[in-house]
């Protein structure tokens, strides 16, 4: 690794920094490109989900001029990477300017560079699009949290959904959120189309965490129930877990 290459990896969140990029250069530098071509690759290959490419500038010069310099090398990053093979679907530039700064320093210098953020594969955790049958209303959001706290499987369901649904925060492009708004307020909002969300969106946003939770514990509610089925038990009218010849096991929401 050179001194203008971090890498970091927090669980199964790596974050790949270029940084020091020559003043209003939009391209990496040579060392970084022969980084990026030869040892980036396994490192994407280890993970399924989207890619962010998050583009970065220092604090000199216009904010117009910082911004438009920092997609330039968001995208000329992206263009490499898609050059590998990768599908580029799953590639998102983002362009920040000096919006956001170097999240361990404050120089210009390395404030002048780009992320490269990967989410290693999660083996049991289906696409997003993956729908399942529902066999009754789903309960309210509070009911469902006793659920998620009741149920062990529909806890796990309730982990690898907010991987899909809160992945910007969960690989720090937004930062902390701020707290009050609802019981996964700190683990962050986003959707599945991460390029639109980051450049849109905040965390703090109560329309956007609403949005966010109900699509979280609507796939709760699909996913669970559908478990149920695959092991011979369903809902009762009455949301009781029953055998599917109708005899009652456990209420798990009073």
């Amino acid at each position: 690794m050179t001194d203008f290459i971090s890498v970091e990896t927090r669980g199964n969140v790596t974050t790949t920094w270029l940084w020091n990029y020559g003043i209003d250069d939009p391209l990496p530098r040579p060392e970084q490109e022969e980084y990026l071509r030869r040892d980036i690759l396994m490192t994407i290959l280890a993970s399924d989900g989207p890619i962010g490419v998050i583009g970065h500038a220092s604090r000199s010069g216009t904010e117009s001029h910082n911004l438009e310099l920092s997609r330039k090398r968001a995208d000329a990053v992206a263009d490499i990477i898609m050059s590998l093979g990768i599908d580029p679907n799953r590639i998102n530039p983002i362009a920040y300017g000096e919006s956001k700064h170097a999240p361990d320093g404050t120089e210009d210098d390395k404030d002048r560079g780009v992320r490269i953020i990967t989410i290693s594969a999660i083996s049991d955790a289906p696409k997003p699009e993956t729908l399942y049958p529902v066999s009754l209303p789903r309960p309210s959001n509070a009911e469902m949290y006793r659920l998620i706290e009741r149920e062990p499987v529909a806890s796990q369901i309730h982990m690898q959904e907010m991987i899909w649904v809160y992945m910007p925060d969960l690989l720090n492009v937004l930062g902390p959120t701020s707290g009050g708004v609802s019981p996964m307020v700190d683990v962050g909002t986003s959707g599945y189309g991460l390029k639109g969300l980051l450049e849109s969106k905040r965390p703090n946003d109560p329309e956007r965490f609403a949005e966010d939770e109900n699509t979280v514990l609507d796939r709760v509610w699909e996913r669970f129930s559908y478990q149920l089925e695959t092991e011979g038990l369903a809902w009762s009218e009455d949301y009781v877990i029953i055998h599917n010849d109708g005899q009652p096991l456990r209420d798990p929401f009073h």
